[in-house]
């Protein structure tokens, strides 16, 4: 799609610049991770940009979206499904399910991604094996 601007006498001209897509202004409020230390445990924190709110998530939760994702490792598994196993490997019962999206959008800013989104549903990006571990080490990572 070409922009457009118009001159006071009514000549149209091609623009040079061109709209910034959705998808450019994503990639600028990228969440960062940390994990923190403090007196309830260690926790992933997850700093949204421009957010006043961090969102914590407890190794608890961090363990059980990562057992939750190695059990379920088919290619494209929905979010409710996934939310299931998350719960039953002991992961927090929340409402908006945040700390399992969390865990999510982590894993999935990692460079390279350890789980991709497709289509609607999630897929681990190596064996679960390799997934298991390579998580492992980024949990101990962000702690250092």
């Amino acid at each position: 799609m070409q922009a457009f601007a118009v001159e006071s006498e009514g000549q149209i001209y091609a623009s040079a610049t061109r709209p910034s897509s959705p998808r450019r202004r994503r990639r600028t409020n990228t969440p960062t991770y940390t994990v923190r230390h403090g007196p309830r445990g260690e926790r992933l924190v997850e700093h949204r940009p421009g957010s006043e709110k961090d969102f914590y998530v407890t190794r608890t939760d961090y363990d059980a979206a990562i057992k939750a994702l190695a059990q379920t490792a088919t290619p494209d598994v929905r979010f409710d499904q996934l939310h299931k196993a998350f719960l039953a490997a002991g992961g927090s019962p929340t409402k908006s399910a945040y700390p399992l999206r969390v865990v999510l959008r982590y894993l999935r800013n990692h460079q390279p991604p350890l789980v991709m989104r497709r289509g609607g549903g999630y897929s681990l990006t190596a064996k679960t094996k390799e997934f298991r571990q390579e998580a492992e080490r980024l949990w101990d990572r962000g702690c250092e």
